[in-house]
Order: structure tokens, then sequence, then C-alpha cells
């Protein structure tokens, strides 16, 4: 029995099965004949197709590695040299925006907050 959902996999599966089941019975009726050959044709070609998506599947695996270590590595080397620039200009100068780095900034001090007078004894 053939699959009835309409994913890819199963759309390609009754292909497959009523290209077999029926490569006997087209032969004496031409108008079938031609149909068949024609789904024959579109099977090959998607079969053709999956083998090149696997082939392409694989490179775009092997660009996204490539990508991530560039980007690694570049990180690193960013981070160096912001880290040059802070040692060259100070920690808190505000020069330091001019290359995109955030300059670190004090916090004002708070001052205490007087804790609250515990309430009167009841006598």
């Amino acid at each position: 029995m053939a699959s009835i959902g309409n994913s890819y996999s199963d759309k390609i599966s009754r292909w497959k099965v009523l290209i077999t089941k029926t490569r006997d019975e087209v032969a004496p009726i031409p108008q079938l004949a031609v149909l068949h050959s024609e789904l024959e044709s579109l099977l090959t070609q998607v079969e053709d197709l999956e083998i090149q998506q696997g082939g392409m599947r694989a490179d775009l695996q092997e660009l996204n590695k490539k990508r991530v270590q560039i980007l690694g590595d570049g990180e690193g080397l960013r981070t160096r040299l912001a880290a040059a620039l802070r040692a060259t200009h100070g920690f808190d100068s505000e020069r330091l925006l001019e290359f995109g780095i955030r300059p670190r900034r004090s916090r004002p001090r708070r001052s205490p907050t007087p804790e609250p007078e515990p309430p009167p004894q009841p006598e």
C-alpha cells in the first residue's frame, strides 16, 4: 500500500510504486506509456537532484565550520587589539569609543542609606 502523506519522501515513494507496478500495464495503451515514461524521467531527475543536494549539504557544513573558525579567530584578534588600545589610551578614556570599544565608567557611590529607626517599645 502506498503512503498517504504529502511529504517529499512520500510523494517519491508513491511515484516509485506506480512506475514499478504499471510497467507491464502501460505498453498496450500509448497514452499511458507516454505518461509513464515522463514520470520515470522526472523520478530520475529528482534522484539526481537528491545526490547533488547531499554533496551541497556536505559543502555547506564544511563552509559553516570554516566560518565559525574564522569568526573565533577574528574575535580573539579583536579582543587583543582592544586590550592594546585600552592599555595605550587608558581603560576609562572616551577615545576608545572611536574604535567601537566601551570605556570603563565608574559608578557614582551611593551614600549609605540610614537604617530605619526601630518602632517605639510599648510600655
